[in-house]
């Protein structure tokens, strides 16, 4: 099962990990992978973004378009990552 997390992104432009926001994906009983927090964020409204690890959790498979928390308390954020399509290497 692969991990996940999110980073916040400082007024520099670096990316740092939400230590509190790093885990293992869930899953449904359709066996769709999730994962939810309950946000209670000192880092303010973002920008933040998803990374995805291996099962490891040692290497870096890919990130999220950045992202901003909801202003208000007790809004959800649903964010839905796919896979990129591979392209097709016999057509070029």
């Amino acid at each position: 099962m692969s991990k996940v997390g999110v980073q916040w992104q400082d007024g520099l432009g670096l990316w740092h990990d939400v230590q509190s926001w790093q885990g293992d994906l869930d899953r449904s009983t359709s066996n769709t992978a999730f994962k939810r927090w309950t946000l209670n964020s000192s880092y303010g409204n973002g920008p933040f973004r998803w990374v995805i690890y291996n099962e490891l959790g040692d290497e870096v498979w890919g990130f999220s378009p950045s992202f901003n928390l909801p202003e208000k308390a007790g809004l959800e954020l649903n964010l839905y990552l796919t896979s990129p399509t591979p392209t097709d290497q016999a057509a070029n």
